[in-house]
């Protein structure tokens, strides 16, 4: 068996006392350490490094125990959908030894028939195999006739992740027909669909009866707790502390998106042990907050770019620093008053909406991206970022650039 790098750091470094010296050697095992305890830009795969979402995981798990039951999760982008769905199956009690968990992500020219070939890559029905059969077929039927002959001594969880990217409407109408019917008719079978939205309609359109059969499992932004269990769950671990002052200002900028917590923590940390240093300070926070802009998605940078950019006056970046810390509801919407009142703290004077209106505009704008979109009439718009995790990114500019 081969080891994999994170158990070799582990069992070549043994955390010492605080007060005592470092070596060479030992700054090296913590920045390795460091740079693979955390992992800002993928979902979390191995349950070890797996923090927070207890209900979530108590939810999913209730789905995968109870015959019949199947699921949807939902939220918006970058809150560790994909990260739960890749470690249910190592939530569950190893002395459950029936569960087979299959798991795949969807593409937006896939198929109904497509998805399912994919999960039952390696199955065969009568000789020959599924993937094989479904690529000529064209009733949705057959494919729960096919899973119904799967072996009764197994339980199947089958995990579509990425489904708000499925664009045939057809697609998502046989998936949610094939839910209810093992919902209706319960067997081995379990389907749990992972995607962007915050409804099950946004990810299934018109379809009333995928409520009926299925458990909804919002994902939420993670709570400042679970944000910092991120960094005080692997600290231990390097030898590296952090203050709860500078744990609570890697909370704030991350505003619960674990990737940013991931990013600026590792940054933050990887700072204190090229200062040599076995505490984290203000110091490499503000290293953190560079570096981190810097490593950002370069899709990221360039929408901010396209986003704030203006040859004149440029307010620009301040208005758009003000949505990202307005106050929201919780589908991630707020209104040109919650923008005002932020407005007029970054820029330290009083602000009215008249002032920005044509910025928020602009943001809705094609020229600009757009970056946010509006809903609701006149007077009543509401906005909302179109990709959610460049909200943090946005917060990080500001505190890099001194506006906050």
């Amino acid at each position: 068996m081969v080891e994999s790098p994170l158990s070799t750091v582990r069992t070549l470094f043994d955390p010492v006392s605080e007060h005592s010296p470092w070596a060479d050697d030992d700054w090296q095992k913590a920045k390795a350490r460091t740079q693979t305890l955390f992992e800002p830009r993928s979902p979390i795969d191995q349950d070890r490094l797996f923090s927070g979402r207890i209900l979530q995981v108590q939810d999913l798990l209730d789905v995968v125990y109870e015959k019949g039951a199947h699921a949807i999760v939902y939220g918006e982008r970058g809150v560790g959908k994909s990260s739960l769905a890749n470690v249910i199956k190592d939530k569950a009690p190893t002395v459950i030894s029936n569960l087979h968990f299959i798991k795949d992500n969807c593409r937006p020219e896939d198929s109904f028939f497509d998805l399912w070939a994919k999960v039952l890559f390696d199955f065969e029905y009568e000789g020959a195999l599924i993937s094989d059969l479904l690529k000529t077929e064209t009733r949705h039927f057959i494919v729960q006739k096919i899973l119904e002959t799967l072996s009764k001594t197994k339980q199947y969880i089958f995990i579509f992740d990425e489904f708000d990217r499925i664009a045939d409407p057809a697609t998502k109408g046989a998936m949610a027909d094939t839910i209810k019917h093992f919902s209706d008719y319960p067997q081995n079978i379990t389907i749990i669909i992972v995607g962007v939205g915050f409804s099950i309609t946004e990810l299934f359109g018109a379809h009333p009866s995928i409520a009926r059969c299925c458990k909804q499992i919002p994902m939420p932004r993670m709570s400042h707790q679970e944000i910092a269990q991120v960094i005080d769950e692997r600290t231990p671990q390097i030898g590296i502390t952090v203050s709860e002052a500078n744990v609570k200002k890697i909370v704030e900028l991350a505003q619960g998106f674990p990737g940013f917590g991931h990013l600026l923590g590792r940054e933050a940390i990887l700072s204190a042990i090229d200062r040599m240093n076995r505490n984290v300070d203000d110091r490499d926070i503000t290293i953190a907050v560079k570096h981190g802009v810097d490593k950002a998605q370069e899709s990221m940078r360039r929408d901010y770019q396209t986003a704030t950019y203006s040859a004149k006056e440029n307010i620009y970046a301040h208005v758009l620093l003000a949505c990202a810390q307005a106050r929201k509801n919780e589908m991630g919407l707020f209104s040109a008053s919650d923008v005002k009142e932020t407005l007029s703290t970054i820029l330290k004077r009083r602000v009215e909406i008249s002032h920005f209106a044509r910025h928020l505009a602009a943001f809705c704008d094609a020229s600009r991206g757009p970056i946010l979109r509006k809903t609701g009439s006149q007077k009543r718009f509401l906005y909302q970022f179109i990709e959610a995790p460049i909200q943090p990114f946005i917060v990080m500019i500001g505190r890099r650039d001194g506006l906050i």
